[in-house]
């Protein structure tokens, strides 16, 4: 109660409509701009409600949210209204996506790409956090219907409002999710790199700080033919180790100046080790 009074929407000024739904929409912080589907950072709305800002910051204190959200959506949907399955654009917000529902309950329909569907209940005063998959991978919307059916229970609808709590990020996004991310869809060239980066972090530098002592352990033997190309060398050259591991031949000799380096931090305290 004290949120619906604290918005005020019959009275507030920038209060909209959809084209589509002709659904009731505010926006605080920010405007999302539903034809481009964005957000202008250099032009910030008027400040928000207290009672909004106490939300964002309650959020983010309990952890629900690592930033505080600095741009809300609030929309009215009265008994029969909806809204077409969609997400959020990838590029506009950080993870997660924050829904806070009041007045009524719904039920909140999410569609996969490749054709799964859930179908979640949100009763009023109800917090749904979509984040990973959720935010990313899944279209989510509400079909324009006047009741619902709960646990084989035919539920009117009523008037409901919901809040939609985001972090603005308005730069490319990098997400695994390429079949709804709109960096992706503008340059699936650089999106592809950056994915492919994406899968390296995670499955082979991650992988090795994990393992790097255990591993280093049972490199101890250089390969011959690298021995050879090292012994090959004049003295005092200087040698770049570039993915050196532990660093096993830079103290092959001691005429020659060698650099070793390795993405990986544990293999680069292990040439370390090596060298002392």
């Amino acid at each position: 109660t004290e949120l619906i009074q604290a918005v005020n929407i019959d009275m507030n000024p920038s209060a909209t409509s959809t084209d589509i739904a002709r659904r009731t929409v505010i926006h605080y912080g920010y405007e999302f701009n539903y034809k481009t589907r964005s957000v202008d950072l250099e032009k910030p709305l008027p400040l928000m409600p207290d009672k909004l800002r106490m939300v964002c910051s309650r959020l983010r204190n309990e952890s629900i949210s690592s930033e505080e959200p600095d741009q809300i959506t609030l929309n009215v949907y009265r008994p029969g209204q909806g809204i077409a399955p969609h997400v959020d654009t990838h590029s506009a917000f950080e993870d997660p996506l924050i829904s806070l529902s009041l007045m009524s309950d719904t039920i909140m329909d999410f569609r996969h790409p490749d054709g799964q569907e859930v179908s979640v209940f949100l009763p009023r005063r109800s917090l749904a956090v979509l984040s990973g998959a959720s935010r990313y991978g899944w279209t989510h919307g509400i079909r324009e219907r006047k009741s619902d059916v709960v646990d084989g229970e035919i539920r009117p609808r009523g008037t409901r409002v919901s809040l939609t709590l985001r972090k603005t990020r308005c730069r490319p996004c990098h997400c695994d999710f390429k079949e709804l991310c709109d960096t992706w869809q503008a340059d699936p060239q650089s999106s592809g790199l950056m994915l492919g980066r994406n899968l390296e972090e995670k499955h082979v530098w991650e992988f090795y700080d994990n393992i790097h002592s255990q591993f280093s352990n049972t490199r101890h033997t250089p390969w011959p033919k690298v021995v050879d190309f090292v012994n090959s060398l004049p003295s005092y050259c200087t040698v770049a180790d570039c993915g050196a591991g532990n660093g096993r031949y830079s103290t092959q000799r001691d005429d020659l100046m060698c650099f070793a380096s390795d993405t990986c931090f544990g293999f680069a305290k292990e040439c370390r080790f090596v060298q002392n």
